[in-house]
């Protein structure tokens, strides 16, 4: 009985971590304002659209600051597009200028939530895992 509960506890230890490493989202474009449509992606190391692996329901993505992921929107739960990459199209909604990325809170993965690149990274001016968003 012993053995079930340390493999179990640790499979769950275990889920956060990978989904973490998995989740990892980028911009269509590098720049936008409030109002105007952008589709976010999952994206191997490279940037590149990288295909689903499976449906994975119950995660939440939100626009969040580079330097502070408590500060977010909500913009509504991943979903899958028509070349089976995980994404999202949202309107930016109207937040302060800055830099923002994608975010997920993760039900599956353990209830976590997690960004999709390390906080305070730094905007390239090229698409990719940090928005700049200007009025």
């Amino acid at each position: 009985m012993l053995r079930v509960v340390l493999a179990v506890a640790s499979v769950a230890l275990l889920v956060p971590a990978s989904a973490q490493a998995a989740l990892s989202f980028a911009f269509d474009r590098a720049q936008a304002r409030p109002g105007q449509v952008v589709h976010a992606y999952q994206a191997d190391s490279d940037g590149n659209p990288a295909p689903a692996w499976d449906q994975l329901d119950g995660v939440t993505l939100y626009l969040a600051r580079v330097n502070n992921l408590s500060r977010r929107v909500r913009l509504g739960p991943m979903g899958i597009d028509g070349n089976g990459v995980w994404s999202i199209d949202f309107r930016v909604p109207r937040v302060k200028r800055g830099l923002y990325m994608i975010s997920f809170f993760c039900e599956p993965c353990g209830n976590t939530y997690f960004g999709s690149t390390y906080l305070g990274s730094s905007w390239t001016g090229k698409p990719g895992r940090v928005l700049k968003v200007r009025r």
